[in-house]
């Protein structure tokens, strides 16, 4: 069972399967995006969640008004999907920002949400102050952890990373995602592999 699964009421076998394809085509763990749309839906997990300020923003990953016309859609218009049919927009968006800043792949969850929050400051140390002031900055003072007036990559990932479940924390920072089992089961046996031939090795001197 997906983290936070239970909190998907529209379509959730149709959705979660669709999260997990979403997942392996970016070889991410599908984990992450569950974090990221209940953060962002505030646990609806609906197409049609709008955002509480005023800001015009709707969908699974808040989609501005600017940003769906970039993809060839408008607001209402994803709203009025699915939210297993949004997936779609999410993953259009997702190649397209990984292709905007000269990226293949997501490394961790910090870089997901980066790329839907500021895409400019994936890779970014973690004292790089993402530019936002006035209307933009109010909208998004919950991320000034330190309340200094000022949001900081290490205020971001603090403000994320809040929100997931203790146990779950280490599974959204590693850099072996969903191919993680595969890349020790290989480990294991290149390394028995290893010993195997040695000890051969070493009884065919002796």
């Amino acid at each position: 069972m997906l983290l936070f699964e239970e909190k998907v009421t529209q379509n959730r076998t149709a959705f979660i399967a669709r999260v997990k394809q979403l997942a392996k085509t970016f070889n991410a763990n599908p984990n992450w995006f569950m974090a990221l749309f209940n953060s962002e839906t505030g646990g609806t997990f609906k197409a049609d969640t709008y955002n509480r300020s005023g800001s015009g923003a709707v969908g699974l990953i808040q989609f501005m008004p600017r940003t769906a016309q970039d993809l060839g859609a408008t607001t209402s218009f994803l709203a009025s999907l699915s939210n297993v049919a949004q997936l779609d927009w999410v993953e259009k968006y997702i190649r397209r920002q990984l292709a905007n800043i000269g990226l293949m792949a997501i490394k961790d969850y910090d870089d997901l949400y980066l790329l839907v929050f500021y895409p400019v400051a994936v890779g970014k140390p973690d004292a790089y102050t993402i530019p936002l002031s006035g209307i933009g900055y109010r909208q998004n003072a919950g991320i000034d952890v330190n309340k200094d007036g000022v949001i900081t990559v290490a205020d971001f990932k603090a403000f994320i990373r809040s929100k997931i479940p203790v146990g779950e924390l280490s599974g959204f920072t590693t850099r072996f995602r969903y191919g993680k089992q595969v890349f020790f089961g290989l480990l294991s046996i290149g390394i028995i592999t290893v010993i195997y031939f040695y000890y051969n090795a070493k009884k065919a001197i002796f």
